[in-house]
């Protein structure tokens, strides 16, 4: 009973509200907590040792350096909720569960992944990644120790190291066809799948939970795929005509597309498990054995951390989707109504054409759906299990006799309608900056500026006024993110472009070159006027929250690459441009407020991403290394030259939204040098001349 009540407070206190409605993502902490770093150097010297003997001498770093590095950047680039202290310790509680007596003492350990994917993994080590999107989906407690059983299967086989070994000895046979080599690892995969598949069960069976639950996750990963492929299937996965020929036979499309699958197909495992409850005896029926009423609580939060994710990411199409699924179950939670209507919002402002298409049908190639069409004609292609489509709460939603909206537009409309209804004092804002039509657009600003709780009023004001642009223009400072220094070898420059196969120095990378970043950016904060310099591996230990936004917002600038007249017919377009649907040149501020009121906030007029490489020429220093010549002699002198060829490149590219560009460009410039911070300003200060005069040349004088 104390379980229960405890279930319900944490269900309270984690659903937090801004303005009592929008559901607030989880928030990092500044500094990483010791317990989610590590030092890869030691971690791999330890891994090296445990399976140097098993795999060739040349591919031993490789795979350790891969293995380690990228454990280590998992947790300090945002990748691993450090912060959600809650679900890690259920997750670890559901693992002790499940963990087998002999994997005890392997310090096997569980966190959760900041993905809205549908997935969990292990890591060489016995560290479970867990994603929130995961979570979020699958059906009960039962169903998730199935999945992370699966997981423990593939540690216990060592399923990872061993494809490694196969796939590094394969390559060697340069005879094979490489398609026929393809398809030989991946059907080793598959078999590793099906292997972890009954490793799973049997550890769940064996801890107490009913096996059967699992066959709901492959449910769950049925109806993603085939939802999946229905929206952005190509005409090769479905057209069984095409045909491929290999050394050892003909393969048509479809089987080609299930050969090269890393995972069998969830119907072949779902049958899998059904032969197995068959033939198992002992299987207990205990669905939770932690707490329900907690496993709920999480999952709900889980759901709002998904899409929420997915809108910072900005992938506003999944968003959309996943949202709207959500809210068919939870019509009551205004957040989901928010992820849909901002979503459409952006996406037709990103695709003005989206506006008139059937909401959610506009991909479908296929007889279910008529011309123009939305969604609500046939909600089972979203929710295909006949269980789940009862569920649906939102009964004007399903009434096909009655259909409460069919486009982008009218769903916009039909959401945006909700939030207003709801006295979410900022869907007046995300209305105006809907509307093409000038009379809407000032009738839901000023309802906008009258609302007492609006929260971006500055904002409003000067998008009525259309002064967004004109007051950031004026500002002259500029913010610079320094990502860690890449170093690579066999890599040469010249005037055709790049020549050579390049490689990437894992360890020269993580840590020296996360010093070197470190370094270029304290020097670029003290020589560069009106610059603030962070750089990013620092940042992602000691200002993590900081960091993020700076990522968010020069991600969000990228976006803004539309031409005023795309896709229109010349011949019609300014016929067309009274359709108050059509949207010109894409405007970064009008997509994101946040942009804007990030550039006001910190008085800026550019917002730069620098990455600075090197990069190790072996064709030069092989071929072209310095020699001693004997000079021609002159007036009876005779010297000696040192003819020096440089074999090492120091590149920079640089990524940069300046406002009075109103666009995302980028810049790069290779200099034969070695890469020091004095160095690394000045390819920098020739490299944003460039940029300045562009955008003198071609925006400000051309009055664009």
């Amino acid at each position: 009973m104390m379980k229960r009540i405890l279930g319900y407070i944490i269900l309270v206190l984690l659903i937090q509200k801004i303005d009592a409605q929008i559901y607030q993502p989880i928030t990092f902490p500044e500094k990483v907590d010791k317990k989610y770093l590590m030092n890869p150097l030691s971690e791999e010297e330890k891994y090296r040792k445990k399976v140097a003997k098993k795999i060739p001498k040349k591919f031993v770093k490789q795979f350790t350096f891969s293995s380690t590095f990228s454990k280590a950047e998992m947790f300090k680039s945002g990748k691993i909720y450090l912060s959600w202290g809650t679900l890690e310790k259920y997750v670890a509680q559901v693992l002790d569960t499940i963990l087998p007596g002999n994997l005890k003492s392997k310090k096997i350990t569980a966190f959760i992944g900041r993905s809205s994917e549908i997935n969990a993994f292990c890591l060489y080590d016995g560290t479970m990644i867990v994603n929130a999107g995961l979570i979020a989906e699958v059906k009960n407690e039962a169903a998730l120790a199935a999945i992370m059983g699966h997981e423990l299967g593939h540690f216990i086989k060592n399923h990872g190291l061993n494809r490694y070994i196969k796939s590094v000895k394969t390559k060697k046979s340069k005879s094979a066809d490489q398609l026929e080599i393809a398809i030989q690892n991946r059907g080793y995969s598959q078999l590793n799948e099906l292997e972890a598949d009954e490793v799973g069960y049997n550890i769940v069976k064996d801890a107490g939970y009913d096996v059967a639950q699992a066959s709901s996750n492959w449910e769950m990963l049925i109806r993603e795929g085939e939802y999946y492929k229905k929206r952005k299937g190509s005409d090769l996965v479905s057209a069984d005509s095409v045909k491929i020929k290999t050394k050892k036979g003909t393969y048509t499309a479809n089987s080609l597309e299930k050969l090269l699958s890393s995972h069998p197909e969830e119907k072949e495992r779902k049958e899998k498990l059904n032969a197995y409850l068959k033939s198992t005896t002992g299987i207990k029926k205990s669905i939770t054995k932690i707490d329900e009423d907690l496993f709920k609580a999480l999952q709900k939060q889980a759901r709002l951390e998904s899409v929420g994710l997915l809108f910072g990411a900005h992938n506003y199409e999944e968003c959309l989707e996943r949202a709207f699924r959500f809210h068919l179950f939870e019509p009551n939670e205004v957040t989901y109504s928010y992820y849909v209507a901002e979503s459409i919002r952006r996406l037709c402002l990103m695709d003005y054409t989206l506006r008139k298409k059937p909401f959610l049908t506009d991909k479908f190639s296929n007889d279910n759906f008529k011309e123009g069409e939305g969604i609500l004609h046939d909600l089972k292609y979203l929710v295909p299990s006949e269980d789940d489509y009862k569920r649906i709460k939102t009964g004007e939603l399903t009434n096909t006799q009655k259909i409460a909206f069919e486009t982008y537009k009218q769903a916009f409309y039909y959401f945006n309608d909700k939030l207003i209804k709801k006295d979410y004092s900022e869907a007046h804002l995300m209305a105006a900056l809907f509307e093409n039509n000038k009379e809407k657009k000032e009738s839901s600003i000023k309802k906008y500026l009258a609302h007492p709780k609006a929260m971006r009023k500055d904002y409003a004001s000067n998008y009525l006024n259309n002064t967004l642009a004109s007051r950031i223009n004026t500002n002259h400072n500029e913010i610079m993110m320094i990502p860690q220094v890449n170093f690579y070898s066999h890599t040469r420059f010249n005037k055709y472009g790049v020549w050579g196969t390049t490689r990437y120095n894992y360890g020269k990378s993580e840590l020296t070159g996360s010093e070197l970043a470190n370094e270029i950016s304290g020097t670029f904060n003290n020589q560069l006027e009106n610059t603030t310099s962070i750089a990013l591996p620092e940042a992602s230990t000691q200002n993590f929250n900081t960091k993020e936004k700076y990522v968010e917002i020069i991600t969000t600038s990228f976006l803004a690459q539309r031409e005023e007249n795309e896709g229109y017919n010349v011949a019609h377009y300014y016929k067309e441009l009274v359709d108050e649907d059509y949207v010109g040149k894409l405007d970064i501020f009008r997509l994101n407020p946040e942009v804007w009121e990030f550039f006001r906030k910190n008085q800026i007029n550019s917002i730069t991403y620098a990455r600075f490489s090197r990069h190790r020429s072996e064709f030069d220093r092989l071929y072209r290394r310095p020699a001693l010549y004997l000079g021609i002699p002159t007036l009876g002198f005779t010297w000696l030259f040192l003819p020096l060829r440089v074999a090492n490149y120091k590149k920079l590219e640089m990524y940069s939204y300046n406002s009075q560009a109103e666009e995302a460009l980028l810049f790069s410039k290779v200099k034969a040098y070695w890469i020091t911070p004095r160095k690394a300003v000045k390819i920098f200060k020739r490299l944003r001349g460039e940029r300045d005069e562009y955008i003198k040349t071609n925006y400000l004088e051309t009055g664009s």
